[in-house]
C-alpha cells in the first residue's frame, strides 16, 4: 500500500485507542444520562442516531453529524457502526473491529459524539429498526430520535416493508451532497403519506466525500489526508486496514 506510514508506532496506537475507548464510555454515560433526566422542552434534547459500515469514517460523516447537532439542537449524536447489513450482502466489509476503532479515534474529541457497538454486538444481520427500538427503550418517549443518513439511502430506506413502523420511534434527517434530487422521497407507495413531514433535508457541502472513492484513492497510492481524520489517516496506515490484495492486511475484509 502506497499510503505513508505513521509516526506512531504500535505501542502509541494502542495507548491512543485505549484512551478513546474510556473517553467514549464515559461520553455516552453522560450524554444518554443527560436524556433521561432532562426535560424535552428545556434546552438541547434528542438523540441523533447515525447508522453506516464507516469503512472508513470520514469528514463527511463529521460534519452531517456535527450540522445536525446544530440545527436541530440535540444533545449529541451516537455512531452505530454496522455489523452484518443485510443490503451489503455479497460485497465486502473491512472488518467491524477495524470500523469500530476508526469511529472511536474519528469522534474521541467531539464531547457531543459517542460510539455504539450495539449493532457490532448483536447476532444476525443488522436492522436499524431493531437499533432505534433500543435507544427509544433506553431514553423513553420524552426525548426525540432523529436517524442521521444520506438523502440517498433514505429513498431506499422508503421502501422498507415496515417503514410506518420506524417513524413512529424516530423522524430522519436526510443528509444531501448540493444539487440532489430528493425527488423521490415523495413517490414511495411504502410509506404512509403523514409522515413525509417527519424526514427533514439537510444540505451538507463535506458528503462529496465518500469512503468509496477513499478505499479506492489507498488502492491507487493516491492521498486522502484532509478526507478524514489525521487519527484516523493514522491508524488505517499503521494497520494497513485497505492493504492491496494479496496481502495479509487484506484479509481484515470479509464477504457477507
Amino acid at each position: 500500500m502506497a499510503m505513508a506510514r505513521s509516526e506512531n508506532n504500535p505501542d502509541r496506537l494502542a495507548e491512543r485507542l485505549e484512551r478513546a475507548e474510556s473517553r467514549n464510555q464515559a461520553k455516552a454515560a453522560d450524554l444518554l444520562g443527560q436524556l433521561q433526566l432532562a426535560p424535552a422542552d428545556q434546552g438541547p434534547s434528542g438523540l441523533g442516531i447515525m447508522g453506516g459500515t464507516f469503512d472508513p469514517v470520514h469528514y463527511g460523516h463529521l460534519v452531517a453529524a456535527n450540522t445536525a447537532c446544530w440545527e436541530y439542537n440535540l444533545v449529541g449524536v451516537v455512531f452505530v457502526p454496522s455489523g452484518r447489513p443485510p443490503h451489503k450482502r455479497g460485497k465486502v466489509i473491512t472488518e467491524q473491529e477495524h470500523r469500530y476503532r476508526m469511529a472511536l479515534l474519528a469522534t474521541c474529541d467531539n464531547s457531543q459524539f459517542f460510539v455504539s457497538r450495539l449493532e457490532m454486538d448483536r447476532p444476525g444481520y443488522s436492522y436499524a429498526i431493531d437499533t432505534v427500538k433500543n435507544f427509544a427503550a433506553v431514553l423513553g418517549p420524552r426525548q426525540p430520535l432523529y436517524f442521521i443518513t444520506g438523502a440517498d439511502a433514505v429513498i431506499e430506506i422508503l421502501a422498507w416493508k415496515n417503514i410506518n413502523e420506524f417513524f413512529t420511534y424516530c423522524s430522519f434527517i436526510a443528509v444531501t451532497r448540493p444539487g440532489f434530487d430528493l425527488g423521490g422521497i415523495t413517490v414511495e407507495p411504502q410509506l404512509n403519506p403523514i409522515y413525509l413531514d417527519n424526514i427533514e433535508c439537510l444540505e451538507i457541502p463535506a458528503l462529496a466525500i465518500s469512503s468509496t472513492d477513499i478505499r479506492q484513492r489507498i488502492a491507487q497510492g493516491r492521498p486522502v489526508r484532509y478526507l478524514l481524520p489525521d487519527a484516523v489517516h493514522d491508524y488505517i496506515a499503521n494497520s494497513q486496514v485497505y492493504a492491496p490484495a494479496g496481502t495479509a492486511a487484506s484479509e481484515a475484509g470479509f464477504e457477507y
